[in-house]
Parts: C-alpha cells; sequence; structure tokens
C-alpha cells in the first residue's frame, strides 16, 4: 500500500493488523496449556510473520521508522509470546531469543539485502550470517533480559542445538517468574524469590537439584547450564523435569496463599 508521503505507514498498519487477527485466530490453538511443542508453534507463528515481511524490499529501506517499528514489534512480541508460552510481562529482546525469532527489523533488513543480492549463490545464507551477526551485538549491548542473557550470551550456540523444546516452564526459568505478591522466598528470610535462588540455592529444592547431578559431570550453576542442556540431551531433559517440578510446587503454595488471602478478605 503506497500513501502519498511514501512514508509506508499504511501499508505497516494493515500488515500489522492482518498479522494480528492471524496471531488472534492461531491463540485458540497456542495456548499457554496446549501440548503444542514450540517448535510446531514456531511454524504457526511464520503465518503471521510472512504478512509482515510481505514485500519487504520495496517498503522496508525507507519504512522501518520508529512509528513503523514500534508497530511492528508490538505485533510480532505477541507472536513470540505465544510460542514461547509467555506472560505479558516477557521483554521483546528475551522472548526473541529464549524461541529462536530473530526480530522483526533484522527480519526485514534481512530481506531487503537479499534482494539487492539477488542472482547471487547463497545469497540467503550470505544475508542470514550477517542478520545473527547483529542480532548478537543488539543482544549484547541490550538492557532488557539480562538474567535470559546470562542464561543465554551465545545466540547461535542456543540456534544450532539438536535437542530441547521450550515450554511454559522453562520460559519462566529462562526470563523470570513471580506470582506471589512479596517478592520474597518464603523458606529463606530476605532472600528474593529469583530463578537464581528457587533453582540453584532455595533448601526447599535441593531433592529436584539433585536430579540434574545424576546427568552431568559438572558442578551446574547459572554460567554454564544451558551450555550443558545444549550440549547433552540427557541433561536438557533432566532440567526441564526440575524447572517444571519446582514451578508446579511454586504455583500451588500461590494458590494456597491466595485461597488464605481471599479467606482473610471475606471475615
Amino acid at each position: 500500500m503506497i500513501d502519498d508521503q511514501l512514508n509506508y505507514n499504511s501499508h505497516v498498519d494493515y500488515a500489522c493488523d492482518k498479522a494480528a487477527k492471524a496471531t488472534t485466530a492461531l491463540t485458540r490453538v497456542m495456548a499457554n496449556s496446549s501440548a503444542i511443542s514450540s517448535r510446531k508453534r514456531r511454524l504457526l507463528a511464520s503465518v503471521s510473520t510472512s504478512v509482515l515481511r510481505y514485500g519487504a524490499p520495496v517498503w522496508a529501506a525507507g519504512g522501518i521508522t520508529k512509528r513503523n517499528l514500534t508497530r511492528l514489534n508490538s505485533t510480532y512480541r505477541l507472536m513470540a509470546m505465544r510460542v514461547a508460552s509467555a506472560y505479558r510481562t516477557i521483554s521483546m529482546d528475551a522472548v526473541c531469543v529464549i524461541v529462536g525469532m530473530t526480530p522483526i527489523k533484522i527480519l526485514l533488513e534481512e530481506d531487503c539485502a537479499c534482494y539487492g543480492l539477488r542472482g547471487t549463490m547463497g545469497a540467503r545464507k550470505i544475508a542470514r550470517v550477517d542478520s545473527m551477526r547483529k542480532w548478537q551485538q543488539d543482544w549484547d549491548s541490550s538492557s532488557k533480559g539480562r538474567w535470559t542473557y546470562r542464561l543465554i550470551p551465545n545466540l547461535q550456540s542456543w540456534e544450532d542445538r539438536k535437542h530441547g523444546e521450550v515450554n511454559f516452564f522453562l520460559t519462566q526459568f529462562l526470563y523470570r517468574f513471580g506470582h506471589a505478591e512479596s517478592p520474597l522466598c518464603a523458606a529463606c528470610p530476605n532472600c528474593e524469590e529469583t530463578p537464581e535462588h528457587v533453582i540453584f540455592d532455595c533448601p526447599r529444592f535441593r531433592a529436584e537439584r539433585s536430579w540434574i547431578s545424576t546427568v552431568s559431570t559438572r558442578s551446574i550453576n547459572p554460567d554454564n547450564i544451558v551450555q550443558e542442556m545444549c550440549e547433552n540431551e540427557n541433561t536438557w531433559n533432566m532440567v526441564n523435569r526440575a524447572v517444571t517440578q519446582i514451578m508446579l510446587s511454586l504455583q500451588r503454595k500461590w494458590r494456597e496463599d491466595q485461597r488464605a488471602l481471599d479467606s482473610e478478605r471475606r471475615r
């Protein structure tokens, strides 16, 4: 869609609205509680992504203004959230990394680069290498999702892993979680209930923590756990099992606290 000012605002608005409708339709089969794997969710999300990228070599060179990028990012983030089974509090930077969806701005630039390299053998591969470089630079310099960055500092190794599906529970670990009204740990005085504390230190989950040690040859910590998961499928599966059990336990405690609070309010 070409407007009289050639800023492509009308095209971006139209594409975002159309992609959002597709995402809304797909949400019915991509609810957080759904058993659909993250890879299949990404395939479904590619429908909406294709709508956003349509005709990019024509309009993206001059149409990725601050205004249009805000709209594109907002729509794209909703897709990534559905793939990750994430809450709305997750940042754009973190959710794209967790599910392996290259940020939309970089994808559009990649499409433009491929068009410029048309006729060149391996044009997409060449452009893709540059996209990964840009994405890594942006991820290194971002101020958001720093817990996720500590776990996944290297995008290429995360993207190149041969196994492992991200699900609702792993997403909470890879980003952050916090259902309770108080940010403090219920078992450890003066300790914030962060993913790092819960998974690696809290005495409530010593048993679940021990499961991971049975499949790893070295001590697991926040700086190497994802690397171990990517290198060893057994470690991935055991971490997934431990995180799932820990998260279910935290959710039960949260629901119990909510029922007690509601009962107290009714008195």
